[in-house]
């Protein structure tokens, strides 16, 4: 019996201020709170990247954590096109 298994949603949201040892993970979220938590995003302008290999490992960890040293490449990158966006929009303001 073949069964259509749909991904759950998931999200995370992070914060980096220079200075902290890493990235911290502020929120985890499944299903319903991780649509929230996009919605959220979305409304209140907040830039929002798909990186589903990264999310997958973000989603092992709590809030409250720092992201493991593994996913610090990817999200230096990351960050790295969310202050670039930021930037963009500010310049356009």
């Amino acid at each position: 019996m073949h069964k259509d298994i749909k991904k759950e949603t998931k999200a995370s949201a992070l914060k980096y201020d220079e200075g902290m040892k890493a990235p911290l993970i502020l929120y985890n979220g499944r299903a319903n709170l991780a649509q929230t938590m996009l919605d959220v995003a979305k409304e209140k302008d907040i830039p929002i990247v798909y990186e589903p290999e990264t999310q997958e490992i973000l989603s092992l960890y709590n809030s409250g954590d720092f992201v493991p040293a593994e996913t610090w490449e990817v999200l230096a990158k990351v960050f790295a096109f969310v202050r670039g966006q930021l930037e963009s929009t500010s310049k356009n303001q």
